[in-house]
């Protein structure tokens, strides 16, 4: 063997090529930006759910939150709209 080392990469591995850092994502997260992945998180839904669980989240989101449901709380009216937010991303992006 040489003296030399390949210490960018060109020609194969790295010599200090280590494994990753940090949590690996899967495939449907590497997909999605960052706010996609805040909305989803928001509705309480994994990366690469599915449309149709998108809306189906959504509207059980927006029962359970919505003010009337709650006797008037407006402690929940915040909530109420994280999640409206969050779907109208998803739906912008072609997740819902």
């Amino acid at each position: 063997p040489g003296s030399w080392q390949d210490s960018y990469g060109l020609f194969g591995r790295r010599v200090n090529e280590s494994a990753p850092s940090g949590p690996v994502m899967s495939e449907a997260e590497a997909r999605m930006g960052k706010l996609e992945r805040q909305a989803i998180g928001e509705l309480g839904l994994e990366p690469g759910a599915s449309k149709a669980d998108v809306k189906a989240r959504y509207h059980e989101l927006l029962k359970r939150f919505h003010p009337d449901m709650n006797a008037g709380d407006r402690a929940t009216e915040t909530k109420l709209q994280n999640v409206i937010k969050a779907y109208k991303s998803l739906k912008k992006a072609g997740y819902a």
